[in-house]
């Protein structure tokens, strides 16, 4: 007996993937965030606004940043470097954010901006 079922959940969840890789996904404002956030930019750790997509956090900015984002956009996080924020961590060590909720928003980033990247050169064809 052929389990329906089975095929069907395939079958959507490859869909969802393939509308996820497709489709771009912006940055939203956000003011409520939890737990301990360094600025990603310049590592400076009263964070004032954090960007996200519409489930995943990705960028925590303190208010200067914040300025240069919303006078830059995007070309703001060109000053991003993930050396300078594990560097200030080292010097930090029993400091919030811990080195694992680092390395997980860093990948995020990568993550997100290689999809950005991926689809920008898809629609310059």
């Amino acid at each position: 007996m052929h389990d329906w079922k089975a095929d069907e959940r395939k079958l959507r969840g490859d869909f969802e993937k393939r509308m996820a890789d497709m489709l771009p996904e912006p940055l939203f404002e956000s003011f409520n965030f939890t737990g301990g956030h360094i600025c990603l930019l310049c590592t400076k750790p009263p964070v004032s606004m954090l960007y996200s997509t519409t489930m995943t956090p990705l960028i925590p900015l303190c208010q200067g940043c914040a300025v240069n984002w919303r006078s830059y956009d995007y070309y703001a996080l060109k000053r991003l470097n993930p050396v300078k924020i594990l560097k200030w961590k080292l010097f930090h060590p029993f400091r919030s954010p811990g080195w694992l909720a680092i390395v997980r928003q860093l990948r995020a980033v990568k993550k997100w901006s290689e999809k950005m990247k991926r689809l920008m050169k898809r629609g310059k064809k």
